[in-house]
């Protein structure tokens, strides 16, 4: 009888984890699993793609452990909840290419004040891109305004602070985006008119 070969499986280095790295692990999922799950959810809108966005989190937080130890309990859910959020978008970009095509654009209307035609005519992958530029708090707080649809008060939860803050905040990572994208050559002509 002939012996199949052997085959390598792949327990993405979980193996060589101490027991001490796994205790973390169980607790950062028993604490702050159902929010990791949320702010996957969030993003994809899709369970089987949220619950691999939450393995893939899990995965990658091995080799914080030891930073995640250190931390207070709302640094860790920050964390892990900024983790998972990131992740997702991963998936959703890796899976979906054709939502970030430079033909789509996307209209970002004015948080107080009057709709900004540079915003409107401005392809979205073009506004992303821009947005790698800002804060990782302002990256997100545009993202999860105008690409996510998110309301105010729900990123307020997120944020711990109220939607008014938001609100504000929200107005000022715009202001940053307009002067990110003034420096893009690509906009010269626009603005020159304007």
């Amino acid at each position: 009888m002939k012996r199949l070969p052997h085959r390598k499986t792949h327990d993405h280095g979980l193996s060589r984890i101490s027991k001490q790295q796994r205790n973390v692990l169980e607790s950062i999922w028993g604490k702050f699993g159902t929010a990791m799950y949320r702010a996957a959810y969030l993003v994809l809108l899709h369970v089987q793609d949220t619950e691999d966005a939450c393995q893939q989190t899990m995965l990658k937080l091995v080799k914080h452990t030891d930073e995640l130890a250190k931390m207070t309990e709302d640094e860790q859910r920050r964390y892990v909840v900024i983790a998972s959020r990131h992740t997702a978008v991963s998936i959703i970009r890796e899976r979906h290419p054709e939502l970030f095509s430079d033909e789509e654009v996307v209209e970002l209307p004015a948080v107080n004040e009057p709709p900004d035609e540079a915003f409107a005519a401005i392809g979205a992958e073009r506004i992303r891109i821009a947005m790698h530029q800002l804060s990782r708090k302002d990256y997100l707080l545009l993202q999860w305004k105008y690409f996510e649809h998110l309301e105010n008060a729900e990123i307020a939860e997120f944020l711990h602070c109220v939607p008014e803050s938001v609100r504000t905040m929200t107005g000022r990572a715009r202001s940053r985006l307009k002067r990110v994208l003034k420096e893009d050559p690509w906009f010269d002509e626009y603005w020159k008119g304007n």
